[in-house]
């Protein structure tokens, strides 16, 4: 077993993949975490359920301030910690500027705080994630525009709910999975574009799809990834 691999991995997963009497191992992370057991699993030939990469949510003709303020909720839902919750929000030209908008104030206003007191909607990070995540954002500040929310200063892994824009596509934030309280908003020419960025990374994991026109659905039956 390479020592290199096991120095990183927690020594539950390093066990499952190890075991010859396991068939399959299905692991949830990042893109960089799930490489680790992945080379492990195929030592030994063994199957792998992967769950790794980001997620897109693509915006056509519909209402843009009423899907942004029902979309809000998903990317910190459990502190951003859900697999199937988009985190990439591809949002076209015409209607970006208005799902931006909406997006950003109602993100601002996600109360972050201990989970029994009155009010609060978010929790912390698990330990040792705000550094991981607060990365990303740290680099999007000088590429980009950053909104953040408040969250409490004291002891604990807190981090704000971020929302990044104006990202160019190949930047941090847009090529890995967050797993944090942080969304990516980026504008699309049109539907076609929108596909084209969602497959532009090698892995996904759940792509949505949101439209006024009912034509749409028929006309591209599989979209995102």
């Amino acid at each position: 077993m390479p020592r290199a691999l096991i120095a990183h991995l927690p020594q539950a997963v390093c066990r499952l993949a190890t075991d010859p009497r396991l068939r399959r191992l299905s692991f949830t992370a990042g893109l960089a975490a799930g490489k680790e057991p992945t080379a492990l699993c195929a030592g030994l030939m063994k199957r792998m359920v992967k769950d790794l990469a980001g997620h897109r949510l693509v915006m056509a003709d519909t209402d843009a301030e009423a899907m942004a303020a029902s979309a809000v909720t998903a990317p910190y839902r459990n502190t951003g910690q859900v697999c199937l919750s988009p985190a990439c929000f591809l949002v076209e030209a015409s209607a970006y500027d208005r799902f931006a908008r909406v997006f950003q104030a109602a993100a601002r206003t996600i109360a972050v705080g201990e989970a029994f007191d009155a009010g609060t909607q978010r929790g912390p990070l698990r330990n040792g994630r705000r550094a991981a995540i607060g990365a990303p954002v740290e680099e999007a500040r000088a590429h980009g525009t950053v909104v953040e929310g408040s969250a409490p200063s004291g002891p604990g892994s807190w981090h704000a709910s971020a929302v990044l824009t104006g990202l160019a596509p190949a930047a941090r934030g847009g090529d890995a999975e967050p797993f944090g309280p942080v969304a990516l908003i980026e504008p699309v020419m049109d539907l076609e574009a929108a596909i084209t960025e969602a497959n532009r990374l090698s892995f996904g994991l759940a792509a949505y799809a949101s439209t006024g026109s009912p034509r749409r659905p028929s006309r591209y039956p599989t979209m995102g990834l």
